[in-house]
């Protein structure tokens, strides 16, 4: 261990008489430096990471359901899988845990993967009368990238790098690390841990290819019309070349994209590409926060077909007409200011009706109230939290829509990654005194003056 921080490592099987080159698991090495020692932590590859608000056990699908769980997490908390149970690699432990709330309530529940940007934990709850019950919990499966160098620098020009490097629709595992401009043709390489894409706006080409399809790296060119000491040829494995020529520092590029693809022919040849470090991480799916200056009641509804799994998954064939039955969910909480709510029995990626009331035990005699419809967008790439468009909520006396009493409530939506749907309600106007004397907030209206 000649540097700092995390790289994967391979453990092998032992034999009488030695070692073997047999992979028997890979785990994770993190070296940091601490009060003057070298400290080495050695975990498995995969991490838990609870951040749906209630305590959850966790078991794996090659056990027996009827076993003590084999960890359990408390809420905000972090835990690496025990090693044994990692043996399956990164995707096995993807398709084999299973989670479910602490308390009795719910069985367990198994990924289900339903787009790209979301993957869902269903736990059934455990009473008859009410078989259609879900808990549901939006995981976000977190593949770190190998441990190789990242060349690229921070900034402006990083992030719209990476944003172009989306289009490729490469997997999640690879990240951006270098990218240099292009001249023959006109456009931009990027090479990441296991590819090197060229993609060009001037001509409308998108090219990716992955280092095990890569024959060979050279510098020069086998064209007459590229100047060979600014090219880089490429060949693949099926004989076909790309050129890329008039590259800057040619030779320092040639050799970073050698040594990132020697990295990653090793670990494709050491077995431990199945041992990429994941983090799962558990979000509620949906989450209520009240920044307004006084309490208010709550009520959430949502109505879910027998067919609202597939529909999510295929959208296009999503018919107008549902399909069975329907589910219908209702929720009702009552939120102080600056406190929060998360419900694991609705989604944010289906329509959910918010109500809001004022000034009454229930929402139909209240004597302020309104709802209205919201749902969260599913993109086929996520990559970090997005501000959808807020709203705003009238609240209104009963049958009473236009009336002077009505006050308005700002509606904030921000998709978080992974699946889940954040709301906030505040005042739709905000004052701020940024001046060095107190001042005064009076009536408007004529006559009246008080402050």
């Amino acid at each position: 261990f000649s540097t700092f921080g995390p790289s994967l490592h391979a453990l092998r099987a032992a034999r009488f008489g030695g070692a073997t080159d047999e992979l028997f698991q890979g785990v994770l090495c993190n070296v940091r430096f601490e009060r003057g020692q070298r400290i080495l932590a050695i975990k498995s590859c995969c991490e838990l990471d609870n951040q749906a608000h209630v305590p959850i056990d966790v078991l794996m699908q090659h056990t027996s359901l009827e076993q003590e769980p084999s960890l359990s997490l408390r809420a905000g908390e972090q835990k690496p899988l025990p090693m044994w149970q990692t043996k399956v690699g990164s995707d096995g432990v993807r398709s084999q845990i299973c989670i479910k709330p602490q308390g009795g309530a719910y069985g367990w529940g198994t990924l289900v993967p339903v787009t790209d940007a979301l993957s869902l934990f269903m736990c059934p709850e455990q009473v008859a009368a009410r078989s259609n019950a879900m808990w549901f919990a939006c995981a976000r499966c977190k593949l770190l990238p190998r441990a190789v160098e990242t060349y690229l620098p921070t900034g402006n020009k990083a992030d719209r790098r990476r944003a172009e490097l989306r289009a490729f629709g490469l997997p999640a595992a690879e990240v951006l690390m270098q990218c240099w401009p292009c001249m023959q043709p006109p456009g931009w390489l990027y090479l990441t841990p296991g590819y090197v894409c060229f993609g060009s706006n001037a001509i409308q080409a998108r090219q990716s290819m992955p280092f095990e399809e890569i024959a060979s790296l050279q510098g020069g060119s086998s064209s007459l019309l590229v100047r060979a000491s600014a090219a880089i040829e490429i060949v693949l494995r099926s004989g076909k070349r790309h050129t890329f020529g008039e590259l800057q520092n040619r030779d320092e590029t040639l050799q970073i994209m050698r040594e990132a693809a020697r990295q990653a022919r090793q670990a494709s040849s050491s077995g431990l590409e199945r041992y990429r470090p994941l983090t799962v991480i558990f979000h509620p799916p949906v989450s209520l926060e009240n920044q307004l200056l006084c309490s208010i009641k709550v009520r959430l509804m949502q109505s879910r077909s027998a067919d609202w799994l597939p529909c999510l998954v295929y959208p296009d064939t999503a018919s107008a007409t549902t399909v069975g039955e329907l589910h219908h969910v209702k929720e009702e909480a009552s939120l102080a200011t600056g406190a929060s709510r998360h419900f694991h029995s609705l989604l944010g990626v289906l329509p959910l009706d918010i109500g809001l009331w004022l000034d009454g035990d229930r929402y139909e005699t209240a004597k302020l109230h309104g709802h209205l419809r919201v749902q969260r967008s599913l993109t086929a790439q996520e990559d970090g939290d997005r501000e959808l468009e807020a709203k705003i909520l009238t609240l209104h006396p009963p049958q009473q829509h236009t009336s002077s009493r009505s006050v308005r409530v700002r509606v904030g939506l921000r998709a978080v990654e992974g699946g889940s749907l954040h709301v906030t309600l505040s005042s739709p106007h905000w004052l701020h005194n940024r001046s060095s004397v107190p001042v005064e907030l009076c009536d408007a209206v004529p006559g009246v003056g008080t402050a």
